[in-house]
């Protein structure tokens, strides 16, 4: 099906690399797995065009889980990175914020970051998701 197509051609590859991107900076836990399916769905559309409750509901699927343990899970997640403050998070961020990060402007970060990854067919996931709308 046209869903199942999108996700392998385009959801798949950018959630790999986002996963990957986290557990570089040290990351684990089910905030990796949230975090990556999330920033892979905002990373379909143009900046700030996919609302995050999109991202989250997609995360929500493929966890079996509510919106809240999402959203926990990847707020956890983020502290974790805070405070860690690994050279990789402070290049995401631009510089180490004085608090944590909304989950928002994390993720919408780390949705940019992911689609500068060479391992991404960008130009093909960007066709793909200009042209149909999923269901």
């Amino acid at each position: 099906s046209l869903p199942d197509l999108f996700h392998s051609l385009c959801l798949e590859p950018r959630e790999r690399a986002a996963a990957d991107y986290l557990r570089g900076m040290g990351a684990s836990g089910l905030g990796v797995e949230a975090a990556a399916r999330t920033a892979a769905v905002l990373s379909t559309g143009a900046e700030g065009a996919i609302p995050l409750k999109e991202g989250y509901a997609a995360a929500m699927a493929a966890q079996n889980t509510s919106y809240a343990c999402v959203e926990k899970n990847i707020r956890s997640m983020v502290g974790k990175l805070q405070a860690g403050a690994c050279g990789e998070y402070q290049a995401l961020m631009g510089g180490l914020p004085a608090e944590r990060p909304s989950n928002e402007l994390f993720l919408r970060r780390l949705a940019r970051r992911i689609l500068v990854s060479p391992e991404i067919g960008q130009a093909l996931c960007y066709t793909v998701a200009r042209n149909w709308k999923l269901q």
